[in-house]
């Protein structure tokens, strides 16, 4: 198969209403290629709603679930009158209808573990958005054919985030996908050798593109979003961001891995590794250049880069035999954060202490001191802030110093990480 196909990807802002799915239609329409994927993320804020839908179901309050599906069913129902006003195309119709139902079926089963049942109900999301924006662009003038994304990629099952079979995968989509013509897709969601549903980690969709992109040798994936590309900062916290307007993907992997959020951390590595370009644009502004990520460019960006991590909780391990932190210490510890699905953000070292932040969740962190206190005396601090400068310079750590009064701080050549107890 040749590289003729260019990846799309519209996360859940870009189709959170009417008018945005208007919008990417128009932006698909102006790029007039002949082989197009894209892949589709869940309208905006559906991935909460059904978190809470699944939590409220998994303990035990279904009454409260059923009415929280049934809002969301409407929003969806609200955005497809106002998308097709003269009557919601029967095709359509049942589609919604078999999600609708598959989903309250979900309420209230007590037959499968958090992590499995995540997958099933939260997955709906993307199979929502995916049969609008299909329907739409069909009655649009963009024919097009809507691709169940379970099954092309395949995974271990391993709920929530699960590792891609990549030969099983690559197979799939070479094999299974038609040469032309416009395709529909979700990110996020696949599906284990059983075709049980499974996710690739929160906010996943970026990594669904790279993967089809990987496996069909693509030239280029652009990925849209509802800021202008990558920043040196996230606007809502430094109001002098600037945007970057070239990164070489060893860059772009260290933002991601630290956090950066406009990436998923996992996007950048397969694209590297088969040299496909990766366009990061605003669907608000479509015609600016946006960031550009590609080989070649080994010179770092020429000021500090900022990544802000809020809701930290910081965890202080202290042997209680005063014996030294070693090797098999520290593999048990990293196996219990794995079993919990727990990503290190920050991690930093003693003779006889170890100490980790990580994201904020009570119901994870009353587990984990469980599982640490036979071992260490335990020490919890929350509600933290991690700042990450990448290239700092000693002007860019004083300027997050003011923040708040400083709980850890380690530096590398490129990297300062700071943990804070903001002010107030």
């Amino acid at each position: 198969m040749d590289r003729l196909t260019s990846v799309h990807k519209f996360g859940g802002a870009s189709v959170r209403d009417a008018e945005g799915v208007r919008n990417l239609a128009r932006i698909i329409s102006s790029l007039q290629s002949q082989r197009l994927l894209i892949v589709i993320s869940a309208m905006g804020k559906t991935t909460n709603a059904l978190e809470s839908i699944l939590f409220a179901s998994q303990e035990g309050r279904s009454e409260e679930a059923m009415v929280e599906w049934n809002a969301l069913e409407m929003r969806h129902l609200a955005i497809c009158n106002e998308l097709f006003p003269e009557g919601i195309p029967e095709d359509l119709q049942r589609a919604l209808e078999a999600i609708g139902q598959r989903g309250q079926q979900m309420i209230g089963q007590t037959d499968a573990t958090y992590d499995r049942a995540y997958d099933q109900m939260v997955g709906l999301g993307e199979l929502f958005s995916t049969r609008i924006v299909s329907a739409f662009f069909a009655q649009n003038g963009l024919p097009n054919q809507w691709v169940d994304a379970r099954d092309l990629i395949k995974t271990d099952s391993r709920h929530r985030e699960a590792h891609v079979d990549w030969q099983t995968t690559e197979q799939n989509i070479s094999n299974g996908l038609p040469e032309k013509g416009i395709l529909v897709t979700q990110g996020f969601i696949a599906s284990d050798p059983r075709g049980t549903t499974t996710t690739l980690g929160r906010e996943g969709s970026d990594y669904s593109a790279a993967v089809f992109a990987y496996c069909l040798k693509a030239k280029k994936v652009s990925i849209w979003k509802d800021v202008p590309g990558i920043l040196n900062a996230d606007p809502k916290y430094f109001s002098d961001a600037v945007l970057l307007d070239r990164l070489s993907y060893d860059e772009a992997i260290e933002l991601a891995y630290h956090g950066a959020t406009v990436i998923h951390p996992r996007t950048i590595q397969p694209l590297k590794e088969k040299n496909i370009v990766l366009e990061v644009k605003s669907f608000r502004q479509p015609d600016s250049e946006g960031t550009r990520i590609e080989d070649g460019l080994t010179a770092p960006p020429t000021l500090p880069c900022f990544i802000r991590k809020s809701k930290q909780a910081f965890i202080q391990l202290h042997r209680k035999d005063l014996t030294f932190m070693a090797e098999e210490h520290l593999s048990a510890i990293y196996r219990i954060f794995d079993a919990h699905k727990t990503r290190v953000h920050l991690s930093a070292h003693s003779a006889v202490s170890s100490a980790f932040s990580i994201d904020q969740d009570l119901r994870i962190l009353s587990s984990l001191e469980r599982e640490f206190c036979p071992h260490f005396d335990v020490i919890i601090q929350t509600d933290l802030q991690l700042y990450t400068i990448r290239h700092y310079t000693e002007d860019s750590i004083k300027r997050i110093e003011k923040e708040g009064m400083t709980v850890h701080i380690q530096k590398s050549s490129a990297t300062c990480q700071l943990l804070l107890k903001p002010h107030g």
